[in-house]
């Protein structure tokens, strides 16, 4: 008999069989069959605190439910109270190796290996593990050589894994390297052939996400659709990355496919009520995956007769153009559109650049455009012609800036009455990232500053404004008016919630620079996957001052959005 550090006695030491309890590869073993097994195993303990099978059970369980840290301080106990030989050394080598405390596990396997008590089949299961191990080590450090772009480094680890080229994890991890330097055809292929196996594992994940990623940043939306779709329901990754995959084929393929967007728009302003609905249908990329055409409409529903201002009748007003855009490599594109409405021809001209990798961009024009200053701009048939340059882009892991600048000219019934410029910043900083289960969190200033120059109003054009905004001291101010300069600060919290719905809420205040007051902003969206094809979006938005002149008052919006892939 064996005395423990303590004087208590404790059960003869003896190697214990080895039934391969402790291979925590084994991703098809469910969360609450490991928590299962775990409780049946503390109830034998309970029994007898020595018996090996029980302990066997208790670490393996552990290690497949995820906790391998648990089982390591679990063995580590035990073997505290045996003097000399440890009979569990071989499963303690596993808790290692699945904690991934490498050098630990390889000095524990090493002791079995070298030392006959542990019997034929432990030594040659111990001598096995080790191979692996240190493939395991090696495959490691090839990711995150891969993961940095270090190419030195990532060929290294392929020359150590030589023995095992035909691992398939070895294969994936040469995919990783062939999408590192741009070969995403044979990168794809040699996934495909690992695929075909039936082989997973977290390297194949990591690697087919990688090559995902790679072929978004160059515009192969197409192959990066289906790749993203290959993972989106993997096990082997966690939750949060299994709809982060989910949410970009959605978008990839809303690109790619044939798509159907709806969205209708709803206001309560001082000026009255309006109601907006556009729709968009994309034909997909086509021809050579790089052509994609669309035809978008619009239609406004103008409530007026607020009797606080304006005095008159409902109106409406629409407008339809077909475009054609062309993508180029690395995400850049150009784009031509042309229709019409019920103040005659539209067209329109845009340059730009998608902004995953670096930074996305958008230069554009627009003439004869619907001009939305105000209800009553809108109803008597306002245009403006436009020009625009957005930048946008993500800097690091926690900031993201997107940055606007635009000029216009705005008429109505071909007199022009004002001329401008338009600046919007927005500057947001990850507070928390959002994770599996965890809501993040961030903080952001923006500013919003309009200098418009109004023109002297036409006589007719004057006369026919007194008939709807007689009760404002300067009728022109109902129609064209400096909107809101202000700036200020934002808190957004997200969530995902599950697979199928994510949502968001918003407060902050801003300060209005010409007005000299403090206003409240505030608002939420809530997004539904409803399959891999429909996502359904909600959103409202309030401001205690208006959004489009300075005197205005509280501001209600809400807005519906349908979007379907075919």
């Amino acid at each position: 008999m064996l005395n423990s550090a303590q004087g208590q006695t404790v059960r003869r030491a003896e190697a214990v069989p080895d039934e391969a309890l402790y291979q925590s590869s084994s991703a098809a073993a469910s969360q609450q069959k490991a928590y299962a097994a775990l409780s049946a195993a503390e109830t034998g303990l309970r029994k007898d605190p020595h018996d090996p099978r029980a302990i066997s059970a208790k670490g393996a369980a552990l290690c497949r439910a995820g906790r391998a840290r648990e089982a390591v301080d679990f063995l580590m106990d035990l073997k505290a109270e045996y003097l000399d030989f440890f009979p569990h050394q071989l499963a303690l080598a596993d808790a290692f190796a699945a904690a991934r405390l490498f050098q630990d596990a390889t000095v524990a396997y090493t002791v079995v290996a070298q030392e006959p008590k542990y019997g034929n089949a432990q030594q040659q299961a111990a001598r096995e593990r080790l191979k692996v191990l240190k493939r395991e080590e090696s495959l490691i450090a090839g990711e995150h050589a891969v993961r940095t772009n270090n190419a030195g480094a990532a060929r290294q680890a392929i020359t150590a894994l030589k023995g095992d080229a035909g691992h398939p994890d070895v294969m994936a991890l040469q995919a990783a390297v062939l999408t590192r330097e741009g070969r995403f055809d044979e990168a794809r292929a040699l996934l495909n052939r690992v695929a075909a196996t039936g082989w997973s594992s977290r390297t194949m994940a990591e690697a087919r996400l990688a090559l995902a990623d790679a072929e978004t940043s160059r515009a192969a939306w197409g192959p990066a659709a289906a790749d993203y779709g290959a993972v989106q329901n993997d096990p082997n990754l966690s939750a949060s990355e299994r709809q982060a995959a989910a949410r970009s084929n959605r978008q990839l393929l809303a690109r790619t496919a044939p798509t159907v967007q709806q969205e209708t728009w709803a206001s309560s302003q001082h000026q009255g009520t309006l109601w907006t609905s556009g729709i968009e249908v994309s034909s997909g990329a086509f021809g050579d995956g790089k052509n994609i055409v669309f035809l978008r409409g619009i239609w406004d529903e103008i409530g007026l007769g607020h009797p606080k201002l304006i005095t008159g009748e409902d109106a409406e007003r629409f407008q339809a153009e077909a475009a054609w855009r062309r993508l180029t490599r690395r995400g850049f594109y150009g784009e031509v559109a042309a229709g019409g409405g019920d103040q005659g021809a539209t067209y329109g001209a845009a340059i730009g650049r998608y902004d995953q990798p670096g930074p996305g961009w958008e230069l554009r024009f627009r003439g004869n455009d619907r001009a939305t200053d105000s209800l009553l701009l809108l109803a008597l048939g306002g245009t403006q012609t436009s020009a625009g340059f957005n930048y946008y882009r993500r800097m690091g892991e926690r900031w993201y800036v997107d940055a606007k600048l635009g000029w216009r000219r705005v008429e109505v019934d071909n007199a022009e009455i004002g001329e401008g410029i338009d600046i919007d910043f927005r500057l947001v900083y990850t507070l928390i990232e959002e994770r599996e289960g965890r809501t993040g969190l961030t903080a952001g200033y923006f500013a919003e500053i309009q200098s418009l120059d109004r023109h002297q109003l036409p006589a007719n054009l004057l006369q026919q404004m007194m008939r709807y905004a007689r009760r404002e001291d300067d009728p022109a101010d109902a129609l064209i008016d400096d909107r809101i300069n202000r700036h200020g600060l934002i808190l957004t919290a997200t969530r995902q919630f599950g697979a199928h719905w994510s949502g968001f809420v918003y407060g902050g205040v801003a300060y209005e620079f010409d007005a000299g007051r403090t206003e409240a902003l505030a608002g939420a969206g809530l997004t539904a996957y409803l399959a891999r094809n429909a996502t359904l979006i909600f959103g409202v938005d309030y401001a205690s001052s208006g959004d489009a002149g300075n005197q205005g008052d509280h501001v209600v919006t809400g807005s519906v959005k349908v979007r379907v892939s075919f």
